[in-house]
Protein backbone atom coordinates (compact mmCIF):
# COMPACT_ATOMS: atom_id res chain seq x y z
CA UNK A 1 0.00 0.00 0.00
CA UNK A 2 3.02 2.29 1.17
CA UNK A 3 4.56 1.34 -2.37
CA UNK A 4 1.58 2.26 -4.31
CA UNK A 5 1.55 6.04 -2.54
CA UNK A 6 4.57 6.28 -2.98
CA UNK A 7 4.87 5.28 -6.52
CA UNK A 8 2.01 7.53 -7.54
CA UNK A 9 3.66 10.54 -5.47
CA UNK A 10 6.71 10.45 -7.44
CA UNK A 11 4.41 10.18 -10.83
CA UNK A 12 2.59 13.70 -9.58
CA UNK A 13 6.00 15.39 -9.02
CA UNK A 14 6.82 14.01 -12.26
CA UNK A 15 4.24 16.01 -13.83
CA UNK A 16 4.92 19.37 -11.39
CA UNK A 17 8.71 19.17 -12.13
CA UNK A 18 7.61 19.26 -15.97
CA UNK A 19 5.67 22.11 -14.86
CA UNK A 20 8.38 23.72 -13.05
CA UNK A 21 10.69 23.36 -16.59
CA UNK A 22 7.95 25.16 -18.39
CA UNK A 23 7.97 27.96 -15.95
CA UNK A 24 11.53 28.21 -16.01
CA UNK A 25 11.80 27.80 -19.66
CA UNK A 26 9.23 30.86 -19.53
CA UNK A 27 11.03 32.92 -17.48
CA UNK A 28 13.85 32.93 -19.82
CA UNK A 29 12.14 34.09 -22.55
CA UNK A 30 10.29 36.66 -21.04
CA UNK A 31 12.11 36.79 -18.17
CA UNK A 32 9.01 36.92 -16.05
CA UNK A 33 7.24 32.83 -15.28
CA UNK A 34 3.37 32.44 -15.29
CA UNK A 35 1.94 34.14 -12.39
CA UNK A 36 -0.80 31.85 -12.24
CA UNK A 37 1.48 28.80 -12.58
CA UNK A 38 3.97 30.16 -9.73
CA UNK A 39 1.24 31.30 -7.24
CA UNK A 40 -0.84 27.70 -7.46
CA UNK A 41 2.73 25.93 -7.21
CA UNK A 42 3.69 28.27 -3.89
CA UNK A 43 0.24 28.06 -1.89
CA UNK A 44 1.57 25.72 0.67
CA UNK A 45 4.10 27.85 1.68
CA UNK A 46 1.28 30.25 2.97
CA UNK A 47 -0.05 28.38 4.89
CA UNK A 48 0.46 28.31 8.80
CA UNK A 49 3.17 25.86 10.33
CA UNK A 50 2.06 23.15 12.84
CA UNK A 51 4.15 20.85 14.23
CA UNK A 52 2.08 17.65 14.78
CA UNK A 53 4.03 14.23 14.76
CA UNK A 54 3.86 13.14 11.04
CA UNK A 55 1.61 10.15 9.76
CA UNK A 56 3.49 7.87 7.56
CA UNK A 57 1.81 8.43 4.88
CA UNK A 58 2.48 12.40 5.23
CA UNK A 59 6.35 11.01 6.10
CA UNK A 60 6.01 9.47 2.42
CA UNK A 61 4.66 12.29 0.94
CA UNK A 62 7.40 14.66 2.48
CA UNK A 63 10.58 12.50 0.88
CA UNK A 64 8.69 12.02 -2.34
CA UNK A 65 8.52 16.07 -2.48
CA UNK A 66 12.37 15.91 -1.49
CA UNK A 67 12.47 14.03 -4.45
CA UNK A 68 12.12 16.91 -6.67
CA UNK A 69 15.34 18.74 -5.94
CA UNK A 70 17.58 15.71 -5.61
CA UNK A 71 19.12 16.02 -8.74
CA UNK A 72 20.25 19.64 -8.03
CA UNK A 73 23.48 20.51 -8.50
CA UNK A 74 24.09 23.22 -5.41
CA UNK A 75 26.78 25.54 -5.51
CA UNK A 76 28.21 27.99 -2.40
CA UNK A 77 29.93 31.37 -3.09
CA UNK A 78 31.13 31.84 0.78
CA UNK A 79 31.77 29.62 3.31
CA UNK A 80 30.85 30.61 6.56
CA UNK A 81 29.14 29.32 9.17
CA UNK A 82 25.75 29.64 7.98
CA UNK A 83 27.11 27.60 4.90
CA UNK A 84 28.54 24.74 7.34
CA UNK A 85 24.28 24.95 8.66
CA UNK A 86 22.55 24.50 5.34
CA UNK A 87 25.02 21.89 4.28
CA UNK A 88 25.04 19.81 7.19
CA UNK A 89 21.20 19.96 7.48
CA UNK A 90 21.09 18.96 3.88
CA UNK A 91 23.36 16.39 3.82
CA UNK A 92 21.93 15.15 7.17
CA UNK A 93 18.91 14.13 5.69
CA UNK A 94 17.18 12.17 2.62
CA UNK A 95 17.04 15.57 0.76
CA UNK A 96 20.28 16.17 -0.17
CA UNK A 97 21.12 17.24 -3.88
CA UNK A 98 23.22 15.50 -6.63
CA UNK A 99 25.96 17.51 -5.38
CA UNK A 100 27.28 20.26 -3.58
CA UNK A 101 29.84 22.96 -4.65
CA UNK A 102 31.61 25.10 -1.60
CA UNK A 103 34.11 28.18 -2.40
CA UNK A 104 37.55 27.77 -1.12
CA UNK A 105 36.89 31.12 0.43
CA UNK A 106 37.30 29.56 4.32
CA UNK A 107 39.53 26.64 3.92
CA UNK A 108 38.86 25.12 7.19
CA UNK A 109 35.08 24.76 6.97
CA UNK A 110 35.37 23.75 3.58
CA UNK A 111 38.23 20.95 4.21
CA UNK A 112 35.71 19.98 7.29
CA UNK A 113 32.26 19.70 5.52
CA UNK A 114 33.79 17.84 2.20
CA UNK A 115 35.80 15.53 5.09
CA UNK A 116 32.15 15.01 6.82
CA UNK A 117 30.13 15.09 3.66
CA UNK A 118 29.89 12.56 0.49
CA UNK A 119 29.23 14.25 -2.32
CA UNK A 120 30.72 17.77 -0.76
CA UNK A 121 33.60 19.00 -2.93
CA UNK A 122 35.81 22.54 -2.93
CA UNK A 123 36.17 24.51 -5.87
CA UNK A 124 39.72 25.88 -6.94
CA UNK A 125 37.60 29.42 -7.50
CA UNK A 126 34.51 31.02 -7.24
CA UNK A 127 33.79 30.79 -11.09
CA UNK A 128 34.10 27.15 -11.00
CA UNK A 129 31.25 26.86 -8.61
CA UNK A 130 29.04 28.45 -10.96
CA UNK A 131 30.39 26.28 -13.86
CA UNK A 132 29.49 23.11 -12.54
CA UNK A 133 26.26 24.07 -10.63
CA UNK A 134 22.42 25.24 -11.59
CA UNK A 135 21.68 26.84 -8.29
CA UNK A 136 23.87 29.07 -6.62
CA UNK A 137 23.87 30.31 -3.05
CA UNK A 138 25.63 33.61 -2.24
CA UNK A 139 26.76 33.59 1.28
CA UNK A 140 29.33 36.34 1.14
CA UNK A 141 29.60 39.05 4.37
CA UNK A 142 27.74 42.30 2.87
CA UNK A 143 30.79 44.20 2.46
CA UNK A 144 32.58 42.66 0.05
CA UNK A 145 29.54 41.00 -1.80
CA UNK A 146 29.48 43.42 -4.79
CA UNK A 147 32.89 42.81 -5.28
CA UNK A 148 33.22 39.52 -5.29
CA UNK A 149 29.73 38.59 -7.29
CA UNK A 150 31.02 41.35 -9.89
CA UNK A 151 34.07 39.65 -11.28
CA UNK A 152 31.77 36.09 -11.97
CA UNK A 153 30.28 35.20 -15.08
CA UNK A 154 26.32 33.72 -14.04
CA UNK A 155 24.33 31.65 -16.85
CA UNK A 156 20.55 32.97 -17.69
CA UNK A 157 19.98 29.23 -16.40
CA UNK A 158 21.46 29.54 -12.91
CA UNK A 159 18.83 30.07 -9.93
CA UNK A 160 20.52 32.61 -7.41
CA UNK A 161 19.78 32.63 -3.74
CA UNK A 162 21.24 35.17 -1.88
CA UNK A 163 21.47 35.31 2.05
CA UNK A 164 23.02 39.07 1.68
CA UNK A 165 20.21 40.86 4.45
CA UNK A 166 21.23 44.31 3.02
CA UNK A 167 21.34 43.66 -1.24
CA UNK A 168 18.07 44.22 -2.13
CA UNK A 169 16.82 42.28 -5.30
CA UNK A 170 17.06 44.84 -7.91
CA UNK A 171 20.71 45.44 -6.83
CA UNK A 172 21.64 41.73 -6.96
CA UNK A 173 19.42 41.20 -10.38
CA UNK A 174 21.77 43.69 -11.76
CA UNK A 175 24.64 42.28 -10.68
CA UNK A 176 23.70 38.47 -11.49
CA UNK A 177 22.73 39.29 -14.95
CA UNK A 178 21.93 37.49 -17.50
CA UNK A 179 20.45 35.50 -14.65
CA UNK A 180 16.92 35.71 -14.17
CA UNK A 181 15.65 33.24 -11.29
CA UNK A 182 16.63 35.36 -8.37
CA UNK A 183 16.03 35.69 -4.70
CA UNK A 184 16.50 36.57 -1.64
CA UNK A 185 16.59 34.31 1.86
CA UNK A 186 17.14 34.65 5.19
CA UNK A 187 17.92 30.88 6.88
CA UNK A 188 19.45 30.45 10.30
CA UNK A 189 22.08 28.41 11.87
CA UNK A 190 19.11 26.08 13.07
CA UNK A 191 18.97 24.52 9.51
CA UNK A 192 22.00 22.04 11.09
CA UNK A 193 19.25 20.77 13.02
CA UNK A 194 16.39 21.10 10.05
CA UNK A 195 14.57 23.93 12.41
CA UNK A 196 14.92 26.76 10.63
CA UNK A 197 12.32 29.31 9.59
CA UNK A 198 13.96 30.95 6.28
CA UNK A 199 12.31 34.08 4.79
CA UNK A 200 12.16 34.01 1.58
CA UNK A 201 11.50 36.31 -1.22
CA UNK A 202 10.20 36.21 -4.19
CA UNK A 203 8.71 33.30 -3.67
CA UNK A 204 10.56 30.74 -5.92
CA UNK A 205 9.11 26.86 -6.15
CA UNK A 206 12.85 25.07 -6.20
CA UNK A 207 14.10 27.47 -3.33
CA UNK A 208 10.97 27.02 -1.30
CA UNK A 209 11.45 23.03 -1.64
CA UNK A 210 14.92 23.41 -0.89
CA UNK A 211 14.67 25.13 2.56
CA UNK A 212 11.01 23.46 3.67
CA UNK A 213 14.04 20.36 4.00
CA UNK A 214 15.49 21.96 6.05
CA UNK A 215 12.31 23.39 8.56
CA UNK A 216 10.03 25.82 8.24
CA UNK A 217 9.31 28.09 5.10
CA UNK A 218 7.83 31.75 5.50
CA UNK A 219 7.48 32.72 1.53
CA UNK A 220 6.72 36.33 1.38
CA UNK A 221 5.21 38.53 -1.46
CA UNK A 222 6.87 42.28 -0.66
CA UNK A 223 10.60 43.36 0.15
CA UNK A 224 9.68 45.21 2.93
CA UNK A 225 8.11 42.44 4.52
CA UNK A 226 11.13 40.42 4.25
CA UNK A 227 13.31 43.34 5.48
CA UNK A 228 12.12 42.95 8.35
CA UNK A 229 12.26 39.33 8.82
CA UNK A 230 15.88 40.19 8.51
CA UNK A 231 15.22 42.61 11.05
CA UNK A 232 14.11 40.68 13.81
CA UNK A 233 17.10 37.64 13.50
CA UNK A 234 18.84 40.21 14.90
CA UNK A 235 17.22 39.71 17.98
CA UNK A 236 19.31 36.16 18.66
CA UNK A 237 22.21 37.88 20.24
CA UNK A 238 19.70 40.05 22.31
CA UNK A 239 17.55 36.65 23.41
CA UNK A 240 20.73 34.62 24.30
CA UNK A 241 22.22 37.57 26.12
CA UNK A 242 18.53 37.69 28.07
CA UNK A 243 18.78 34.09 29.78
CA UNK A 244 22.57 34.37 30.19
CA UNK A 245 21.18 37.05 32.87
CA UNK A 246 18.61 35.09 34.11
CA UNK A 247 20.80 32.05 34.43
CA UNK A 248 23.99 33.86 35.87
CA UNK A 249 21.39 34.88 38.48
CA UNK A 250 20.57 31.59 39.26
CA UNK A 251 24.10 30.25 39.32
CA UNK A 252 24.78 33.40 42.56
CA UNK A 253 21.90 32.10 44.13
CA UNK A 254 23.87 28.33 44.91
CA UNK A 255 22.79 26.41 41.69
CA UNK A 256 25.84 25.80 39.70
CA UNK A 257 26.55 27.11 36.36
CA UNK A 258 26.15 24.13 34.07
CA UNK A 259 22.69 23.22 36.15
CA UNK A 260 21.35 26.80 36.05
CA UNK A 261 22.26 27.03 32.29
CA UNK A 262 20.47 23.88 31.40
CA UNK A 263 17.48 24.30 33.25
CA UNK A 264 17.24 27.61 31.55
CA UNK A 265 17.41 26.29 28.48
CA UNK A 266 15.20 24.07 28.83
CA UNK A 267 12.83 26.25 30.62
CA UNK A 268 12.87 28.26 27.44
CA UNK A 269 12.60 25.08 24.60
CA UNK A 270 9.79 24.30 26.51
CA UNK A 271 7.89 27.32 26.46
CA UNK A 272 8.71 28.01 22.38
CA UNK A 273 7.56 24.97 21.90
CA UNK A 274 4.50 25.13 23.18
CA UNK A 275 4.03 28.45 21.37
CA UNK A 276 4.66 26.55 17.84
CA UNK A 277 2.15 24.14 19.07
CA UNK A 278 -0.46 26.66 19.90
CA UNK A 279 -0.23 28.59 16.53
CA UNK A 280 -3.73 29.92 17.18
CA UNK A 281 -2.53 31.78 20.63
CA UNK A 282 -1.07 35.14 20.22
CA UNK A 283 2.40 35.85 22.55
CA UNK A 284 0.06 38.17 24.61
CA UNK A 285 -2.29 35.74 25.25
CA UNK A 286 0.53 33.46 26.09
CA UNK A 287 1.29 35.94 28.60
CA UNK A 288 -1.73 36.73 29.95
CA UNK A 289 -2.21 33.37 30.53
CA UNK A 290 1.18 32.81 32.38
CA UNK A 291 0.49 36.10 34.08
CA UNK A 292 -1.46 35.11 36.94
CA UNK A 293 -2.99 38.16 39.09
CA UNK A 294 -1.02 38.73 41.96
CA UNK A 295 1.60 36.18 41.06
CA UNK A 296 5.36 35.82 40.30
CA UNK A 297 5.05 36.77 36.26
CA UNK A 298 2.93 38.82 36.49
CA UNK A 299 5.34 41.10 38.96
CA UNK A 300 8.18 40.42 36.96
CA UNK A 301 6.41 41.43 33.77
CA UNK A 302 4.75 44.61 35.45
CA UNK A 303 8.34 45.57 36.68
CA UNK A 304 10.13 45.26 32.85
CA UNK A 305 7.06 47.00 31.55
CA UNK A 306 7.16 49.75 33.58
CA UNK A 307 10.97 50.98 32.96
CA UNK A 308 10.44 50.46 29.16
CA UNK A 309 11.72 47.33 28.60
CA UNK A 310 9.40 46.19 25.80
CA UNK A 311 9.64 49.89 23.82
CA UNK A 312 13.08 49.89 24.16
CA UNK A 313 12.67 46.26 22.24
CA UNK A 314 10.59 47.83 19.49
CA UNK A 315 12.85 50.98 19.08
CA UNK A 316 16.01 48.67 18.50
CA UNK A 317 14.17 46.31 15.82
CA UNK A 318 13.26 50.11 14.61
CA UNK A 319 16.82 51.10 14.04
CA UNK A 320 18.14 47.34 12.91
CA UNK A 321 15.50 47.80 9.97
CA UNK A 322 16.54 51.15 8.94
CA UNK A 323 20.00 49.62 8.79
CA UNK A 324 18.64 47.06 6.76
CA UNK A 325 16.96 49.17 4.57
CA UNK A 326 17.98 51.76 3.79
CA UNK A 327 21.06 50.20 1.39
CA UNK A 328 18.54 48.24 -0.19
CA UNK A 329 16.32 51.36 -1.35
CA UNK A 330 19.72 52.94 -2.37
CA UNK A 331 21.26 49.82 -4.30
CA UNK A 332 24.31 49.65 -1.87
CA UNK A 333 25.29 47.43 0.22
CA UNK A 334 24.75 47.24 4.01
CA UNK A 335 26.12 45.13 6.89
CA UNK A 336 25.04 41.65 7.81
CA UNK A 337 22.47 40.83 10.10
Amino acid sequence: MLFRIFAKTRQRLGHRRQERRAICFSDQITGRPEVTAKRADLRRYFRPATTRPESTIASTLRISIHLAFSDMKLGFIGTGEITSAIVTGLCSSVTMPHSIRLSPRNTAIAKKLAHRFDGVSISSCNQEVLDHCDTIVIAVRPQVARDVLSKLHFRPDHQVVSLVSALSLRSLSGIVAPAVRVTRAVPLPSTAKRLSPTGIYPPEPAVCDLFAALGTVFAVESENEFDAICAVTGAIAAYFAFIGRISSWLAQHGIPESKARDYIARMFWGLTASAVDAPDSSFQSLAGNHATAGGINEEFLRYLIERGLLTDVSEALDAVLSRISAPSQSSDVGTAY
